[in-house]
């Protein structure tokens, strides 16, 4: 059973729920959020009423009990006198407390048992802004929630071990006032074994009531536990939420349960500084430095040999080859690192340089006005040039800041309405909506596309989100993804001969025995004892490679290749051409079946199927099975029979027919369409169908209505070749990349 309730008054919002599995639980719960007059609202505030009783089974006496006792409660409190100026609601609260734990004292007395050990009360009264509430057992918790951490209000009341007093259950009264954007939530404690702390803080913060109730009930009404879940969400969101950070105001009376408030551990508030405060001790940084320099510079220059060089306007001016050839030597001196220092130039450079500032009256102009300042001028206009450009860097690194803020925000953004997407899916596999619940995961997938990729968090959040997606896409879909399917032999390792263990294998069924083939033509017969390979005959037709094969009899196997099939007997090796008298304009079997000893040939190319009779020397002359000269077999790639024939075309259509003609058949219930199938199979004897689809890494089995009965897929299967079917033991073997899987058929 679940039930919300929702009130809001001024900026104080309430909402309650209420998650009870009756067939589960031997608890009974409830929660009351009394509606008042609005006169009475005002002037006494909002009561509430978590109540929920322990080992309830069949005893309804004792429901009768409490429910009386609840609205006894919610009587005596709103008959207070609405007209006295001066309500004190604590003491009116403290009234209707000790009447319970009066009424209650009478019950036990005259009770033959310890029943009311099991009671667990939680009230509360919320007017405007401040709060009072009191409780009996343990089931319920209060905790305050805010942006950084989640407090267990009462804990430290537990902890204290107060000794149970069956004439006063009521004890004490805990009240204070709830700050803006701080949220109370009352709810039974159970509810933590089933969802992480940080979560519930999460949700609570982040959503607005009705959100969070929907939230919870997505999150636990699916659980099948013994558990009951209750619980009362209050929030004071009047106004934005602030930088720092808000604390609950406690009070404390009677041995009061807000010890806990006196105790909580202190937070500092930590202030970014400010940018213009960064920026004014990185110049103070720069123009003390600057000092130092010009001081050790007039020393350097004192101290050095001069040489002469010609300025731009011709004048003969004295500069220290220092100044040409280490200029870093100084700068290094004055703390500078090498990396901000100036390239050191030849003598040819220098020449370039004072050629091209000669040529450039720009250039030439500004360097003139440079020189005409005094020292101290100039390094001031050094160190306004370094904060332009400091400034200029803060400007790009502050616009990819926000950039990066912009993303992580986006992100939090998606991963919100994939959760919310999630738990839609939660609701429509409840409601056994599968075709919503496919649709909504295939959205999640596609949004978690977007989510950024730049950190390791993000791609361990997209990978677990696609992860989970995909499995529950599978379950919808009937697919069974096998980690690791069971190998029954590598034929890769069949022979030491590397060439060998390049070619590609194929398979055939008899006699419950696999048989493979390889291109050259080479048999070799796989032993389910002792899990080996031995080779039974080798070439068997120089120059020509079969690319088909199918069993004939209980000793003999047909193989074929583009236009003739070949009989081999396993007992005698024997081996014996087949004349089919195939027609002229047949330049490729695509695909053969052996049904009741006929042999149907699929030519796809010519879209026709023909068919051959046995006759005491071979087979007879052929016959055009279809009749239906329309029906188009291009792209038909293969074919099986059950007294029906199904021919199977590479875009995923399955053709029926019965008698030569053609029957309505559409695949059913396929989300995820056949890409390129190159298999179909089914026979008389059985109930479905087989696809292989390796483009999908898949084998579907379908009914014979084409309805999907079950999927197998695995990482495994990499160049899928093709699959024989054991249903006398309900096992598959499928060849993949010279590897053969067994896989059991539930």
């Amino acid at each position: 059973m679940f039930n919300s309730k929702k009130f809001s008054k001024n900026n104080i919002q309430i909402a309650s729920f209420l998650i009870n599995n009756p067939k589960l639980t031997e608890t009974w719960g409830n929660v009351y959020i009394v509606e008042p007059s609005n006169e009475r609202e005002a002037k006494l505030g909002q009561l509430i009423i978590l109540v929920a009783l322990s080992d309830f089974s069949s005893k309804t006496s004792q429901k009768e009990i409490i429910e009386r006792m609840i609205k006894e409660m919610q009587v005596n409190y709103y008959r207070s006198d609405v007209n006295k100026e001066n309500l004190n609601i604590e003491e009116i609260f403290e009234t209707i407390l000790q009447k319970a734990n009066q009424e209650f004292a009478k019950i036990i007395r005259i009770s033959q048992n310890n029943w009311f050990k099991k009671i667990n009360i939680l009230v509360a009264i919320v007017k405007n802004e401040s709060i009072y509430f009191a409780q009996i057992g343990e089931i319920f918790s209060a905790f305050l929630i805010n942006e950084d951490r989640i407090i267990d209000i009462i804990e430290k009341v537990r902890a204290n071990n107060i000794p149970f007093n069956p004439l006063k259950l009521f004890s004490s009264i805990t009240n204070g006032s709830i700050s803006v954007n701080d949220n109370i939530f009352f709810t039974s404690s159970g509810i933590f074994d089933f969802i992480a702390s940080e979560k519930i803080k999460r949700i609570i913060n982040d959503w607005e009531v009705n959100s969070a109730i929907s939230k919870f009930q997505n999150l636990l009404s699916n659980l099948k536990t013994k558990n009951i879940f209750a619980g009362v969400i209050i929030k004071n969101s009047f106004l934005n939420k602030k930088n720092e950070i808000k604390t609950i105001k406690l009070a404390q009376k009677n041995n009061s349960l807000f010890e806990l408030a006196n105790q909580r551990e202190k937070t500092d508030k930590i202030l970014r500084p400010s940018f213009l405060s960064n920026l004014l001790k990185i110049q103070k940084k720069w123009l003390s430095l600057f000092s130092n320099w010009q001081i050790k510079f007039h020393k350097k220059i004192n101290s050095s040999p001069s040489s002469v060089a010609l300025d731009s306007v011709g004048k003969i001016s004295l500069m220290p080859n220092s100044f040409y050839d280490k200029p870093w030597n100084i700068l290094k001196k004055c703390g500078i690192k090498k990396e901000l220092s100036i390239y050191q130039p030849t003598g040819e450079e220098k020449k370039h340089y004072l050629s091209f500032i000669t040529r450039c009256p720009f250039l030439l102009k500004w360097t003139n006005k440079f020189k005409s300042f005094s020292f101290l001028s100039k390094i001031l206009f050094i160190s306004a040039l370094i904060l332009a450009l400091f400034l200029v860097y803060s400007v790009i690194w502050l616009a990819r800041k926000q950039t990066k803020d912009n993303q992580i925000k986006e992100n939090k953004q998606l991963l919100e309405k994939i959760e919310s997407k999630q738990n839609a899916v939660g609701a429509a596999l409840i409601y056994k909506d599968k075709k919503k619940a496919g649709k909504t995961l295939e959205e999640i997938l596609k949004l978690s596309e977007k989510i950024s990729k730049d950190s390791p968090e993000n791609l361990a959040k997209l990978q677990k989100i696609q992860k989970e997606t995909e499995i529950q896409l599978n379950q919808l879909r009937n697919i069974t993804v096998i980690e690791n399917p069971l190998m029954v032999t590598d034929l890769n390792l069949l022979s030491s001969n590397s060439s060998l263990s390049e070619e590609k294998f194929n398979l055939v069924f008899l006699n419950q025995q696999l048989y493979f083939y390889n291109q050259d033509n080479s048999i070799f017969k796989f032993d389910f004892k002792e899990k080996k390979i031995f080779s039974i005959f080798k070439d068997l037709q120089e120059n020509k490679s079969f690319e088909n094969a199918k069993s004939y009899d209980k000793n003999s196997i047909l193989f074929s290749n583009a236009n003739e099939i070949i009989k081999f007997n396993i007992l005698n090796k024997n081996l014996e051409s087949i004349d089919l008298k195939l027609p002229v304009e047949t330049k490729k079997i695509e695909d053969f079946v052996v049904y009741s000893q006929k042999i149907y040939l699929l030519d796809s190319e010519n879209n026709q199927i023909y068919k051959y009779y046995p006759t005491q020397t071979g087979f007879g002359e052929k016959n055009n099975w279809l009749k239906d000269e329309q029906i188009n077999l291009n792209e038909g790639v293969s074919m099986a029979i059950d007294g029906a024939i199904y021919v199977l075309k590479s875009n995923g259509e399955v053709l029926k027919f019965i008698q030569g003609k053609k029957q309505e058949f559409v695949l059913k219930n396929l989300e995820l369409a056949l890409k390129n199938p190159t298999k179909i199979w089914t026979s008389f004897n059985s109930k479905y169908i087989y696809i292989l689809d390796p483009s999908t890494k898949r084998l579907i089995i379908f009914d014979k209505q084409g309805k999907v009965q079950k999927q197998y897929t695995s990482e495994k299967f990499i160049q899928l070749k093709n699959f024989v079917v054991n249903e006398e033991k309900n096992k598959l073997y499928i060849l993949s990349d010279n590897k053969v899987y067994e896989l059991k058929v539930e």
